[in-house]
């Protein structure tokens, strides 16, 4: 990135007045004016910022060709750049002022019969709980000062950036204190101030590039919108999850899992800001990223063409010689498009086509290395017949890396970087885009006193990038720089000595972004819903599990990010968790039937390797997904566990029977021996079989009512009613199973929950 353009400007001062365009506008909301020029000596050193305000100024009737070129990616981004007149400055403060930003996720729709009620965005600074929806349908106006206060006092950190570390910041200061505010001229449209600039500095970079490169820089170019001008590059890492949880040694498992998790995002976000640079466009034009997936707008040039084949090369030689298969990446062809395909009443197919290619490409992944150098990796071969494999991994060479272990270098590395990872929270990471290294040589965590530039952990600062990261893990009391095992944990659970797996994602995601954006989609709507949901999943779990204690000693976050999670805990705990996290989600979600949450729940001994796990909670939840209403439609919006599936209304009346049916078993209660639960879970299986034609399947309601009228004495009457309450149907038996479980495993001892 780089070069000036037909005008003497360059290429960066472009980029930060499409940043800033409408900051002056914000400014006088707030009272202020010449704010870009009383922040002036803050601007990084490569840039004259009289020039990026003198294209400011001149967006309202374009003279340069760089007030064009942003004028134009104004308009692409849903502002007005030159093609409107500003209203009045009364008229524009009562338009932003009566209207707060619609919540995004509230107001999606996958159909007539599931319409959400529209919430609005809280009005204040990012943190993990700006999240959640607020009912304030207005801008408070002391809210808002102190945003901009807040926004207008941080700035002169940015000083002495450079123009890459100077937007980074730029991107976390502008998200943190205007993320929450409607974009200007139109306050109703639910897109968000930062995110309307972020996608404007996008579409500036790739228009700066296509013009130059076909030395078309002239106003007229410009304007035309029939031309396929971009190319948006799909890139995502394939086989996360079997990577994450595929683990050799189970005593170490709670070491690695949150590195390699840490490992899967930090990759996707090296690998966008590398490619970015390799196709000549700045970080901004990432336009999603998360989940190890991102979405990459490029001019569309032959220059760029010709470098995405190479360097989908590279990628995947680098995934082979680091990952060896386990790991894979697939970067598509790019789907070309012009501005008119941009537009709202285009948008929807501009998405399926960049989806179909997405799916193209993953049918085809790898294949450019292995046709390069074949199938057969012969180093990889030999040097695992010649040193063994590595302990941790068991796919990688042992090199010897870590201390008395036989490791690889890759192993030893994530070792290193996992207990740093154990105090996050204000910490440093850097990242090294620029070339492609073994993990290790690309990531640093530094601790907080570090001034060195990089992403801060959690914590704001002004002057420096932030990024959410989820992992929250138990610590010995004495040593708290210790983690607790898998078998300490769940030594703290209930009854059973037992760990339990959670996992769950949002419900037909890919309906969500393609169908349930209403009547105006547009780029800008897009990455604002997919950042709305990611800030929710990378920032909320781990405060709440850090903001209460039973959680906090008891549940270790392995991932969350993009829109799913997953934890792993005291069994007990964790099921308890379950039922709080999605409500957590409905009301982040502002209870709206077209965005629902799926889960997954498997209970396990401490000592099954956690793959193993893992891939009992991913058969629950997809059990979960496909929860059918009694017509036969599929329903989703439930948890499974103990091969039981119900929604999550019956699933907290579940916990709550269980919880009664412990306190009839209290021995000093003397009311229910424990014979009647499992009896219970009988009943249940013979509830399931009632239609297959067994004779004593068939009959299990009258047998169950016998049980419990000789097994609890008719003098406890409120308990031979709760009892009888699980068999009025077959679907409330079948349920039953959930409550008697748990009942079961928390009544067990330490010694009988590892021997059952």
């Amino acid at each position: 990135m780089g070069g000036t353009d037909a005008a003497g400007t360059s290429c960066q001062e472009i980029l930060l007045a499409a940043w800033l365009w409408n900051i002056e506008d914000l400014a006088r909301l707030a009272g202020c004016r010449d704010f870009l020029r009383s922040l002036k000596d803050s601007f990084p050193e490569e840039t004259r910022p009289g020039e990026v305000i003198r294209i400011i100024n001149g967006l309202q009737k374009p003279e340069n060709y760089d007030e064009w070129l942003v004028s134009a990616a104004c308009r692409l981004s849903g502002g007005t750049g030159g093609r409107k007149t500003r209203v009045k400055p009364e008229q524009e403060n009562a338009a932003f002022f009566d209207q707060a930003l619609i919540h995004v996720i509230s107001n999606l729709s996958l159909s007539e019969n599931e319409k959400g009620v529209p919430a609005y965005c809280s009005l204040r600074a990012v943190d993990d709980y700006s999240s959640l929806p607020s009912t304030n349908t207005r801008i408070g106006k002391q809210e808002f000062q102190r945003l901009w206060q807040g926004f207008s006092g941080d700035f002169p950190a940015l000083k002495g950036r450079s123009f890459h570390d100077f937007t980074l910041a730029l991107d976390t200061l502008m998200e943190r204190y205007f993320w929450c505010l409607p974009a200007l001229p139109d306050p109703a449209g639910g897109i968000s101030f930062y995110q309307q600039a972020r996608v404007t500095a996008a579409f500036a970079g790739a228009l700066y590039g296509y013009h130059r490169a076909n030395r078309t820089e002239t106003p007229g170019a410009l304007n035309d919108e029939e031309t396929q001008k971009f190319l948006f590059i799909n890139g995502d890492i394939s086989g996360i999850q079997k990577y994450i949880f595929d683990l050799k040694k189970p005593s170490e498992n709670a070491k690695l899992l949150r590195a390699r998790s840490f490992q899967l995002s930090m990759l996707s976000e090296i690998i966008a800001g590398y490619l970015s640079a390799q196709f000549g466009v700045s970080r901004d034009c990432v336009i999603t990223s998360a989940g190890g997936k991102f979405l990459l707008l490029a001019p569309n040039t032959e220059e760029v063409r010709v470098k995405l084949g190479e360097e989908r090369l590279l990628l995947e030689r680098y995934f082979l010689r680091e990952f060896a298969g386990s790991l894979c990446f697939v970067l598509a062809d790019g789907v070309a498009a012009a501005g008119r395909d941009v537009r709202e009443d285009r948008f929807r197919g501009l998405l399926n086509r960049i989806g179909t290619g997405a799916e193209r490409a993953k049918q085809r992944k790898m294949q450019a290395a292995l046709s390069a150098g074949g199938a057969v990796l012969n180093k990889l071969y030999n040097d695992l017949q010649y040193n063994g494999e590595c302990e941790y991994c068991g796919t990688l060479p042992n090199e010897k890396a870590g201390k008395d272990r036989n490791l690889c270098r890759s192993c030893a590395g994530l070792v290193e970087i996992g207990g740093r990872l154990l105090h996050a929270n204000g910490t440093r990471v850097i990242l090294k885009t620029d070339t492609l290294a073994p993990f290790a040589e690309m990531v640093k965590i530094t601790g907080k006193d570090d001034v060195s530039f990089g992403y801060t952990v959690n914590e704001y600062k002004a002057g420096y990038p932030l990024m959410f990261l989820p992992y929250t893990a138990p610590v010995q009391h004495e040593q708290p720089d210790v983690l607790k095992t898998f078998n300490e944990i769940a030594g703290l659970s209930r009854g059973s000595g037992k760990l339990a797996m959670f996992k769950a994602d949002v419900d037909n995601l890919g309906l969500i972004f393609t169908s349930a954006l209403g009547g105006n989609p547009s780029l800008p709507l897009y990455a604002e819903l997919s950042r709305r949901l990611h800030c929710f999943f990378s920032g909320f779990p781990a405060d709440f599990i850090r903001k209460n204690t039973e959680y906090r000693q008891k549940i270790y976050t392995v991932f969350s990010g993009g829109d799913d999670v997953c934890v792993l805990g005291a069994w007990d705990t964790v099921m308890r968790f379950a039922l709080d996290f999605r409500n957590k989600f409905a009301e982040f979600a502002n209870h709206n039937p077209s965005v629902t949450l799926s889960g997954g729940i498997a209970l396990a001994s401490p000592s099954l390797p956690v793959r193993n796990i893992a891939e009992e909670a991913e058969k629950a939840l997809e059990a979960s997904k496909a929860r059918r209403n009694n017509t036969g439609d599929t329903i989703k919006d439930g948890v499974t566990v103990f091969g039981v599936t119900v929604d999550w209304k019956e699933y907290g009346q579940s916990l709550a029977g269980a919880e009664k049916i412990l306190q009839y078993l209290d021995p000093k209660a003397g009311k229910v021996s424990s014979a009647v639960v499992y009896r219970m879970i009988d009943f249940a299986n013979r509830a399931g079989n009632a239609g297959k034609g067994i004779l004593r399947d068939m009959l299990w309601m009258s047998s169950y009512r016998y049980i419990i009228a000789r097994n609890i004495k008719s003098e406890h009457k409120d308990a031979v009613e709760f009892f009888q309450g699980f068999g009025t149907s077959p679907e409330a038996m079948k349920k039953s199973r959930i409550a008697a479980s748990f009942a079961l495993y928390a009544n067990r001892n330490y010694e009988e929950g590892n021997n059952a």
